[in-house]
């Protein structure tokens, strides 16, 4: 049962690890004292837990005495994309021969008396 538990947590790493859209921050505890490294790998013999961490390091401690917690936070850094096409909800658009245009491809259009380039 505890190795299904460390398991589970194991699992939660790896998604919350792959998932893009979030921030995993671990927190890893033994004997009630806070581990500040990453862990990479979770193997299991026996009642003990072995675990890998980022800098290559790892350690073998009782199940029993090892806590593994994840905090999920969404991403501050990422916006929705944004258009560098105007919108011509109300304007007209032209292309350089003078022609009106409706669908704008990469170009120069002439759109309120000034030239602007789609790219």
């Amino acid at each position: 049962m505890k190795q299904r538990l460390l398991l589970l947590s194991s699992l939660l790493l790896m998604c919350g690890s792959m998932m893009g859209q979030t921030t995993v921050k671990q927190t890893v505890t033994i004997d009630g004292q806070i581990i500040e490294k990453s862990v990479t790998n979770i193997s299991f013999s026996g009642d003990n837990v072995r675990l890998k961490y980022t800098d290559g390091t790892e350690t073998e401690a009782d199940m029993e005495t090892v806590r593994l917690s994840f905090n999920y936070s969404e991403p501050t850094g990422i916006q929705e994309p944004t258009s560098n096409t105007p919108i011509l909800k109300d304007k007209v658009a032209y292309n350089l021969s003078g022609q009106r245009v409706e669908m704008l491809k990469k170009g120069i259009y002439v759109i309120d008396g000034k030239k602007v380039v789609i790219k």
